[in-house]
């Protein structure tokens, strides 16, 4: 679609409070998948919906996903997500036959078996961990319990050749209040938590300058992941910070492989700190003090690491030529980060002006977003936000890389891949807005099965057919 300003309609707060409350804690708003980068609109939440108004609730649901996908691809966490994600890919392909289906982790060598694992214990330590009395416990949490204590210990990640001094720091909270029989949970800190974190203050920041309160907000929202970034910064600083410094220790945490002992550093920091010293000349010491360190570390990952985990693909045709394309994102975006650090949090600060912000969205790289169109139908549209008119070859390129990593990804669970036959049930990530004729013809492939969409006598096919053409890596099977 062409981006254009919409005016966002002042909200309705206070009289409407009943309604506000059960819009924030809605189940369907928006999503980001960061394995496969797709954002995901519901039809009522859809600032974008031609059909909507549009209003600030709308806008801050956007802009929350808008941001996941930002820091996916210009913060060291997020990037080195990605490059998880290309490991693999790549070994996942080595289980693949002509055919197109995979035989799962019996046709892999012990080494690369030890690799896949090592990689998924790499992305687990990059995003953190809860487990499921945890979540369901402060998911229904009036308010997030507070914290009793950060542990940590260190570990090495053994990747192929390549080996990774990392620390495990888990926040300890207090379950003593949450009537679950828990005396206290725990939280393994990582880029979700800090994430959520960063995008949820960013829409407290949205509904300040429209003249609402933050804390109002917060307390219509369920506790994990929200606000656990500030239920730990608070319990560890001493203070409660305003939503834009916290959005921006956040951000600086990020830039970091050890995400959750980075935001604990930064949160000791300002314990240590003279509560007189101002949050903005807090901001500005950090980044004196992390300046350096972070240029060198986006120089190497720009010019030798991110290519060196592309290049594998460069043959993969459609699937691959995206997963070059998704190179580019990272090389945007982290170099607009060198020339301001919290770039993506200037647009925000400016409304209710709207101005700033669809510059920014016309100015980064496209991203593309399904929105719910119909419910009583269950239609759906693909999005790519552009000034001009997307190419279809950019879409196909594009959608055939988010293909190949959501296959990699229905083969992947308990640690291991699976062989395609029993491969978890999962949708076509495009499987509503596709417009191809196997849609239509047998939705209960692309609804259950997306894989089987590709036939190998076929010579043109949807973006997921081209996806299972780039996966086929084995001649031998």
């Amino acid at each position: 679609m062409i981006l254009e300003a919409r005016a966002v309609a002042q909200p309705r707060i206070g009289a409407e409070e009943a309604e506000f409350s059960e819009y924030l804690r809605g189940v369907a708003l928006g999503s980001y998948a960061r394995n496969h980068s797709l954002i995901r609109l519901g039809r009522d939440a859809s600032f974008w919906h031609p059909e909507n108004e549009p209003t600030l609730h709308r806008f801050a649901v956007f802009v929350h996903e808008y941001l996941h996908f930002i820091h996916n691809y210009s913060t060291v966490v997020g990037l080195y997500d990605f490059f998880v994600q290309l490991r693999l890919v790549r070994l996942y392909c080595s289980t693949v036959d002509s055919e197109g289906k995979s035989h799962g982790e019996r046709v892999l060598s012990s080494g690369e078996q030890e690799e896949s694992r090592s990689v998924l214990a790499w992305r687990r330590h990059l995003r953190g961990s809860a487990g499921g009395n945890a979540l369901n416990a402060l998911r229904r949490a009036k308010a997030h319990p507070p914290l009793m204590r950060i542990e940590s210990s260190d570990f090495q990640l053994v990747i192929g050749p390549q080996k990774i001094d990392a620390h495990h720091v888990s926040a300890i909270f207090d379950a003593s209040e949450l009537g679950v029989g828990l005396a206290s949970i725990e939280i393994q800190l990582g880029g979700d938590v800090l994430m959520e974190g960063c995008a949820i203050e960013a829409e407290c920041l949205l509904y300040e300058k429209f003249g609402a309160s933050a804390g109002e907000v917060r307390k219509q929202l369920p506790a994990y992941p929200y606000l656990t970034a500030r239920a730990v910064f608070e319990g560890i600083a001493g203070f409660s910070p305003t939503s834009g410094f916290l959005c921006r220790v956040c951000v600086l945490a990020l830039q970091s492989t050890d995400p959750g002992a980075a935001f604990v550093q930064l949160a000791e920091a300002c314990k240590i700190a003279d509560l007189s010293v101002r949050e903005s000349d807090l901001i500005r010491i950090f980044l004196a003090n992390s300046k350096d360190f972070f240029r060198s570390a986006v120089q190497l990952i720009l010019e030798e690491s991110l290519q060196r985990e592309v290049a594998p693909f460069a043959t993969r045709g459609l699937a691959g030529r995206g997963l070059q394309r998704m190179a580019g994102w990272a090389n945007d975006l982290f170099n607009r980060r060198l020339e301001d650090e919290f770039f993506e949090l200037g647009p925000v600060e400016t409304m209710p002006d709207l101005v700033p912000m669809v510059a920014m969205l016309r100015s980064l790289p496209t991203c593309p977003v399904v929105q719910e169109i119909d419910t009583s139908t269950d239609s759906q549209e693909l999005l790519y936000f552009s000034e001009i008119e997307v190419p279809v070859e950019l879409t196909r390129e594009i959608g055939a890389a988010q293909a190949l990593f959501h296959l990699t990804d229905a083969h992947t669970f308990n640690g291991v891949f699976s062989e395609t036959p029993p491969a978890v049930s999962r949708a076509c990530p495009f499987f509503k807005a596709c417009r191809a004729p196997l849609a239509t013809a047998s939705p209960e492939i692309c609804g259950r099965r997306p894989w089987e969409s590709f036939s190998p006598a076929a010579t043109e096919g949807c973006f997921y057919s081209a996806g299972v053409i780039c996966s086929r890596g084995r001649s031998d099977l």
